[in-house]
C-alpha cells in the first residue's frame, strides 16, 4: 500500500486560492488507490473532509488563538510614561527601534513583532501539525509527504519532520517565499533574513518542488541553481462550475471583479477611467455597472465607497462583500467583463485568471507589460492588459 501525508492549511471548501488544487490531487490519488491522510485546519465554515475521497483520512485541527500582547501591555501600565507606543505597529513594518531609556517598552513592543512576524501567523498551528506525526498512526505510516504553500509555517515543519522521519519531502509552491515582492520593503533585517535561511534549508531537503509559474519557477531556478533539476511547472487549473456557456449579455457595459485587493492590486486607473467615460456626452450611465465582489471594502489604507464618491461614480459603483461560488457564477453571467488586478506580482498569476479564460466573457487585466499574468493573457484575444496610467484606461 503506498501511503501519503498532504499537509495544506487551505483545503476546499475553503476559498482561499490553491485549495481546490489541493483537494483534486488528494482525490485523485486516492482514485488511484493511494493510502491518504490530508492535515488541514478545522474552520466552523468549511469541512473539507465532505469534499475528500471517502477512503482518507482527513485530521482537522484548529487555528490557536495568536499570541497574546497581554506582557507588553502590563508593561506598558506600570510605566506609562516610558512606554512610547508605536502606533499602528504591525510585524515588519518598523524601521527601527526607539532609542532612549524612555523607548524601553517600545523597544520591548519592537522586538516582538519582529518575532512574531517571522514566516506568517500559522506557527503554533504548524508546530501541532508536526507533533501530530508522533502519535497519530497513520500519518507515522505514510511514505511521502505532500505539503502546500503558502502559508510558509507548515512547509517548515513538514520539512522538518521529513527530516527526523527521514521521509521525502515533496512541495507545491504557489507564491514565492523570500523575497516577495510587494512586501520585501516591510521586511526588517531579521524577518528577511529568516526568510532566506527557512526556504533555503527547506529547498535543500525537498525531493521535488512544483510551482505555479514559470516566472516563479526561473525564479527559484537562478536562487538555487544546484537544485533547479527538481523545480517543475504546474499550472493552476480553473473550477468547472466557472464555465459558461451562455452568450454575454449586451445592451450595457456591466463589469465585474470578484476577489481581494490587496498588496499592489490597485484599482484607482479602472474608477479613473470609469469616471471619465462617465463624463461623456454619448454615454448612458443608466447603462454602466461595475461590482466589487469580495474583500474590496478598503484599499491602500481609504474606503473604495469614499473614493468613488470623490469622483462622482457611486451610482454606478456597487461593493459587496463576500459571496458564495454559486453566486460568483451568477455575477459572472450577469456581466459581460470580467476584471482582473495583478499588478506588483510579476511571478504570480491569479486564480482567477485562469477561470477569466472559460467563463465566455471579455476580460480586463490590469498588471505589468512582462508580467506572468500578461503572458498568460496575450495568448487570448478576448483579454486585454493595461497597466496603472490612467489615460490608457
Amino acid at each position: 500500500m503506498r501511503n501519503v501525508a498532504i499537509v495544506a492549511f487551505h483545503v476546499y471548501p475553503d476559498a482561499a486560492v490553491g485549495a481546490k488544487r489541493v483537494s483534486e490531487l488528494a482525490n485523485h490519488l486516492a482514485s488511484d488507490d493511494w493510502q491518504l491522510v490530508v492535515v488541514s485546519h478545522r474552520s466552523s465554515a468549511t469541512d473539507p473532509s465532505r469534499h475528500l475521497h471517502e477512503s482518507i483520512t482527513a485530521i482537522l485541527i484548529e487555528q490557536p488563538r495568536p499570541i497574546s500582547l497581554r506582557v507588553i501591555e502590563r508593561l506598558k501600565r506600570l510605566w506609562p510614561g516610558r512606554a512610547r507606543s508605536i502606533e499602528g505597529s504591525s510585524p515588519g513594518r518598523m524601521s527601527a527601534p526607539p532609542r532612549g531609556p524612555s523607548g524601553l517598552i517600545a523597544k520591548i513592543e519592537w522586538h516582538y513583532h519582529r518575532i512574531v512576524g517571522v514566516l506568517d501567523p500559522m506557527k503554533k498551528w504548524s508546530i501541532k501539525v508536526a507533533l501530530q506525526f508522533l502519535w497519530n498512526k497513520d500519518l507515522s505510516r505514510a511514505q511521502v509527504i505532500v505539503v502546500s504553500g503558502p502559508p510558509w509555517s507548515p512547509v517548515l515543519a513538514a520539512t522538518v519532520v521529513g527530516v527526523c522521519w527521514r521521509r521525502p519531502v515533496l512541495f507545491d509552491l504557489r507564491d514565492p517565499w523570500f523575497e516577495r515582492v510587494g512586501e520585501s520593503r516591510e521586511y526588517t533585517g531579521f524577518r528577511r533574513w529568516a526568510d532566506k535561511v527557512c526556504e533555503f534549508f527547506c529547498m535543500r531537503v525537498a525531493r521535488t518542488v512544483t510551482v505555479t509559474t514559470e516566472a516563479f519557477l526561473r525564479s527559484l531556478a537562478q536562487r538555487y541553481p544546484q537544485h533547479a533539476h527538481k523545480i517543475f511547472l504546474i499550472r493552476n487549473g480553473y473550477d468547472e462550475s466557472m464555465v459558461i456557456a451562455s452568450p454575454a449579455p449586451v445592451g450595457k457595459l456591466a463589469m465585474l471583479y470578484a476577489g481581494t485587493i490587496y498588496i499592489g492590486r490597485n484599482p484607482f486607473p479602472l474608477l479613473q477611467g470609469l469616471a471619465w467615460l462617465l463624463e461623456q456626452a454619448d454615454v448612458d450611465r443608466t447603462r454602466v455597472r461595475l461590482k466589487f465582489v469580495g474583500d474590496c471594502r478598503m484599499w491602500n489604507g481609504r474606503l473604495l465607497s469614499d473614493i468613488t464618491r470623490e469622483l462622482a461614480i457611486e451610482d454606478v459603483v456597487e461593493i459587496q462583500g463576500i459571496v458564495s461560488g454559486a453566486r460568483i457564477r451568477e455575477l459572472t453571467t450577469e456581466a459581460n467583463v470580467i476584471v482582473n488586478f495583478a499588478q506588483g506580482h510579476p511571478e504570480q498569476a491569479p486564480a482567477k485568471l485562469y477561470e477569466q479564460l472559460v467563463s465566455n466573457r471579455f476580460g480586463l487585466l490590469f498588471a505589468e507589460m512582462h508580467s506572468e499574468s500578461a503572458n498568460i493573457a496575450s495568448a487570448f484575444a478576448t483579454i486585454t492588459r493595461l497597466d496603472d496610467s490612467p489615460d490608457q484606461v
